[in-house]
């Protein structure tokens, strides 16, 4: 069950905290808008982690993560791994506080424009 406050992500590659509960209609609040859902049918996963919700591929931060597999860093925090790290990392690690932005690998398929061969 999905709880008010909790972090979800949704079959559109939409990222977003579960606001409100409105009888049938659910809203997911995005930096973008406020979005209704299917809980049963749009939601993917859903935690009060932000970070529980990254998947390989995704950009973190501006970066794109090549590891989430339940690494946990000496703080005891899950951490993923991202590919190209800055300053603001230590060796590509990013925890839950770190987390400022998240482009998913599905919402970057959407924009993205390939030139053709």
């Amino acid at each position: 069950m999905i709880e008010v406050g909790e972090y979800v992500r949704l079959d559109d590659g939409t990222v977003g905290k579960y606001k409100i509960n409105k009888n049938y209609f659910d809203v997911v609040e995005t930096n973008i808008a406020e979005i209704g859902f299917d809980i049963e049918k749009d939601v993917i996963k859903h935690s009060k982690n932000i970070i529980d919700l990254i998947e390989v591929g995704d950009y973190v931060n501006g970066e794109r993560i090549f590891a989430t597999d339940n690494r946990i860093n000496d703080n005891g925090e899950k951490v993923v791994l991202a590919e190209n790290y800055s300053e603001w990392t230590d060796d590509g690690v990013l925890a839950n506080k770190d987390i400022k932005s998240i482009v998913t690998k599905k919402q970057f398929a959407n924009i993205e424009y390939r030139l053709e061969e």
